[in-house]
């Protein structure tokens, strides 16, 4: 895993930071649904994620500006400066400030209905039991391909549908080689050796 430049400058805005601020912290712990963006969107995002960028499940939210984390962060949120240990991965979603704005969150669930049809979507619950999994949070990319695999709706769909998810093209690897560019676009890290808050006073 290449590591990033201990220099980068990106902030988080958090809540409740006693515990938090100054500590070792991980982002691998624990399976987070997504707060804005839609569960299909993030199932089928997850499902075609390519393997060398960090999942959004598993993942710490930043900015690159104090301001912009403030912005973006919960309100009454205090905004902290991130310090990595060691590895980690970290992506900018380009030209967005949060992913909750990214076109798919709109466009994909339009896809699915306009695909799947009137039929599908005024039928029983019974009948939409199925293809209706994919709005379960933290679906897996086995999961998401095994609906594909065995519900009819979907079998048809299904290559159409995944040429059609365009999000990890929006997303850029921050590295050595590809600093932060975009002052105010969402990133998104994982650290395996763990990473902490400072405040912004600190040098």
């Amino acid at each position: 895993m290449k590591s990033t430049p201990a220099t980068i400058d990106i902030y988080r805005s958090i809540l409740d930071a006693e515990d938090q601020v100054n500590h070792l912290l991980r982002t691998d712990d624990i399976l987070r649904p997504p707060l804005k963006v839609p569960y299909v969107v993030d199932n089928l995002w997850e499902w075609v994620r390519p393997e060398q960028y960090p999942s959004r499940r598993f993942s710490a939210f930043a900015s690159p500006q104090p301001d912009v984390a403030r912005e973006q962060g919960p309100e009454k949120g205090e905004v902290y400066r991130v310090e990595f240990r060691g590895n980690r991965r970290i992506c900018q979603v380009k030209g967005y400030r949060n992913a909750r704005d990214h076109p798919e969150c709109i466009s994909l669930p339009i896809f699915l209905f306009e695909r799947l049809g009137d039929e599908w979507i005024r039928s029983s619950l019974e009948s939409k039991n199925q293809v209706g999994r994919l709005w379960i949070p933290t679906l897996s990319k086995a999961e998401v391909d095994s609906l594909f695999q065995s519900a009819p709706e979907l079998v048809m769909l299904r290559e159409d549908l995944r040429t059609s998810i365009r999000f990890w093209d929006d997303v850029e690897l921050v590295d050595e080689e590809r600093p932060v560019v975009e002052a105010e676009s969402e990133l998104f890290f994982e650290a395996s050796d763990g990473y902490y808050l400072r405040p912004l006073t600190e040098n």
